[in-house]
């Protein structure tokens, strides 16, 4: 179970500040046994130039 404010990946362009409009909609899925692999997942919310954000995945 992933949580925090810091993974949100869509921020409303009409308004930005306010965080009821923040939503988690975009996903990284894999199989159970490549699950095992995560070391990291993040949200890059300094990224430019679309109202998604990317998410991140670090396997190892």
């Amino acid at each position: 179970d992933v949580a925090g404010e810091d993974l949100v990946s869509w921020v409303s362009p009409k308004s930005p500040t306010n965080a009821s409009r923040h939503k988690r909609i975009d996903y990284v899925f894999t199989s159970a046994s490549l699950a095992k692999s995560l070391k990291r997942l993040w949200v890059d919310r300094q990224a430019a130039g679309s109202d998604h954000h990317p998410v991140w995945v670090e396997l190892g």
